[in-house]
């Protein structure tokens, strides 16, 4: 995993423990073919994965976009972070309608 360039830390309220959500800086695959790396690491969470796009910033976007829904999923499920998912980055998260 690249360095990572904008991380948030979250407690899980039914463990308390911490677990810190991470952007990493995109970094050049092939030609017209950037990744974004995320991590999720903590309360027994090890979630990594890559976003791919054309460029730097479409790559940036989409890891965002990935995080944000990776979260929503861990919110969701038996992990219930402290003041919810809405908080990642600064960044509104819609509920289900």
């Amino acid at each position: 995993m690249s360095t990572e360039v904008a991380v948030r830390v979250f407690t899980d309220s039914k463990t308390n423990q911490q677990v810190k959500a991470a952007i990493h800086l995109p970094y050049l695959v092939a030609k017209n073919q950037w990744g974004c790396d995320i991590s999720i690491i903590g309360a027994s969470l090890n979630v990594k994965n890559c976003a791919y796009g054309i460029d730097e910033l479409q790559a940036l976007v989409l890891g965002v976009e990935m995080l944000k829904t990776e979260i929503r999923f861990l919110d969701s499920g038996t992990l219930h972070f402290d003041g919810g998912p809405d908080l990642l980055i600064g960044l509104e998260i819609q509920k289900g309608r």
